[in-house]
């Protein structure tokens, strides 16, 4: 028997028996995250630029990266919210009572057995809420961490103790994201705008409470003819950010400790997350690790290169949607071969020939789509 059948938390782990032989390989990482009395019931892959392995507990729901080394987590109840279909799956958001977030991208038969671990079948745009934990399930000390998923945490570099602090905290990050002239207004009268800048202007919640629709709509009346209005909350209900998703408000998490995500695409516009700055060897050629980088960077090239529409002439339409979908079953291809690279038990030459091949893979399918990667 493998690992997962000899220990009592994943012994009755359902799923495929391709995500079952993906995790076997991680099995380290998740018994050292599952907690003494959560019992794992599913697991399934979530794919995508950065592809994970999702894994639901009686508690909670996980995903395990398969390329770096991170693990996220979210408690039960979580709601489920179904975002845009692609051609390589259905894109998802998974959000918890405290707001935190997982963003997964699944195939029909996995978000199935989502729908079914959360209580019952929710047609697309809608949301299906998890039942309640068990009562013996312990809290989640880490209640304060970014949402999963989000872009790349930006860092204050002092903590958030007060509402004026919380203010603060926006207008320099409203800075850093290039917005100039970025003031706190005087006062800081909540029912108002509470950081200006040149055409944007931001609405900043510092409370326990999440932050809701009706938030979203007044900063809507608020900065009106503003071309970039922005909310800074510590969370969020699921109907605010569906409402700041229609309006186009960009919604950014702050924490105690003065981290900031983007939490909604239009967050993430405003802060794309920066590629690591290429490192090179005294020889000239790139690092192992840069090289990785880079195939991460192809990836999304590749991803992105498949969403611009396709011809509306029947027979060019019918070839591009083969092709993309060829370049795309790469991708992921390349994805697996790149996460490969990372196995702590190969040798130097071999993750340098596993990254290779990764590299190779993913050049084919930028060939596919006639395109150069950068």
């Amino acid at each position: 028997m493998d690992r997962l059948s000899n220990d009592h938390r994943t012994a009755t782990l359902a799923g495929d028996r391709g995500a079952r032989r993906q995790l076997e390989k991680v099995a380290d990482r998740l018994f050292a995250d599952l907690r003494s009395n959560e019992r794992a019931e599913w697991v399934a892959i979530s794919t995508g630029m950065a592809p994970a392995l999702v894994v639901a507990t009686d508690s909670r729901l996980l995903t395990i990266s398969m390329i770096g080394r991170s693990t996220q987590a979210i408690e039960r109840p979580f709601t489920i919210v179904l975002g845009k279909k692609r051609l390589i799956g259905q894109s998802v958001d998974v959000f918890d009572a405290r707001g935190l977030c997982l963003s997964l991208l699944l195939q029909e038969p996995d978000l199935r057995a989502l729908q079914m671990t959360g209580g019952a079948s929710s047609p697309s745009g809608s949301t299906t809420q998890a039942p309640p934990p068990p009562p013996s399930a312990p809290p989640d000390p880490a209640g304060t961490a970014p949402p999963p998923g989000s872009t790349g945490a930006w860092r204050w570099g002092r903590p958030v103790t007060s509402w004026q602090e919380a203010e603060l905290l926006a207008a320099a990050h409203m800075v850093d994201l290039g917005f100039s002239g970025a003031t706190v207004t005087p006062g800081g009268a909540d029912a108002g705008l509470d950081v200006i800048a040149h055409d944007a202007a931001a609405q900043v919640k510092y409370h326990e409470g999440p932050t809701g629709r009706p938030d979203i709509q007044r900063l809507i009346g608020a900065a009106h003819g503003l071309r970039s209005r922005i909310f800074y909350a510590s969370s969020y209900t699921t109907a605010a950010i569906l409402e700041a998703d229609r309006l186009g408000v960009a919604l950014f998490q702050f924490t105690p400790e003065g981290l900031v995500v983007a939490i909604n695409d239009a967050a993430r516009g405003l802060a794309p997350g920066a590629p690591a700055p290429d490192q090179r060897t005294a020889f000239g050629a790139l690092t192992f690790e840069s090289r990785q980088n880079r195939a991460i960077r192809w990836s999304q090239q590749i991803e992105d290169a498949t969403k611009v529409p396709i011809s509306d002439r029947k027979r060019r339409g019918a070839k591009q949607l083969v092709e993309r979908q060829r370049a795309l079953k790469l991708m992921l291809h390349g994805l697996e071969q790149l996460r490969d690279s990372d196995n702590p038990l190969y040798k130097k030459r071999r993750k340098e020939r596993t990254l290779s091949e990764a590299e190779k893979t993913l050049k084919q399918g930028a060939a596919v789509l006639r395109m150069q990667l950068k």
